[in-house]
């Protein structure tokens, strides 16, 4: 273990709104026992691998060649160029998180990804809920009906998927929807007058 990273880490987690090692550890769980975090057995040994790794000084060792020794059991004739595997459980890990994050996890305290390019995660607080969200919950407690505040990114995504449904609907059957009627002007006719 490197003395050096060390120091980078807690450094890291010195500044103001980072997580320490505790919370960290804490989310990691959180994330491995939720029913939201859909991956298989290998995307969370991945995910328990680089947060350990990261916490213990030794985000350097984190590359291709070392997550595929050490996670996916591959030799040490390991090619990333080769075999991908390394890249693609990457990939799914990612958008495991965000899944996980944009359901179960959209008020968990601690925000773990793993951005793109590199196997390092970071670790980050998530942003305390607005005063309007916050009422939003305490209506949703006391019985009231009111959704709480969805982020902007939700909100494109259902418009989007309605649109695109809507849009199907119309292209597919025309003619149920609005009548041969209105299709009448679209055949040629003679006008007699």
């Amino acid at each position: 273990m490197a003395a050096g990273t060390n120091v980078a880490f807690a450094r890291e987690s010195d500044r103001p709104g980072s997580p320490d090692a505790g919370e960290i550890r804490a989310q990691l769980a959180r994330i491995l026992a939720s029913t939201e975090f859909i991956i298989p057995e290998r995307g969370r040994h991945f995910l328990s691998y680089v947060v350990d790794q990261t916490l213990l000084g030794r985000a350097d060792r984190l590359k291709s060649f070392t997550v595929a020794n050490d996670v996916f059991g591959r030799s040490s004739d390991f090619d990333p160029q080769r075999d991908s595997v390394v890249r693609l459980e990457a990939g799914r890990l990612r958008m495991a998180l965000e899944r996980y994050y944009l359901a179960a996890g959209d008020s968990d305290p601690v925000i773990i990804d793993i951005p793109k390019g590199a196997y390092v995660p970071h670790f980050r607080r998530q942003p305390p809920l607005s005063v309007s969200a916050k009422a939003s919950e305490i209506a949703l407690v006391s019985g009231n009906v009111i959704p709480p505040a969805w982020p902007q990114r939700r909100r494109f995504l259902i418009a989007a998927i309605v649109a695109a449904m809507v849009g199907s609907l119309l292209v597919s059957r025309p003619e149920r929807w609005f009548g041969p009627a209105s299709f009448d002007l679209l055949s040629p006719s003679i006008l007699v007058a």
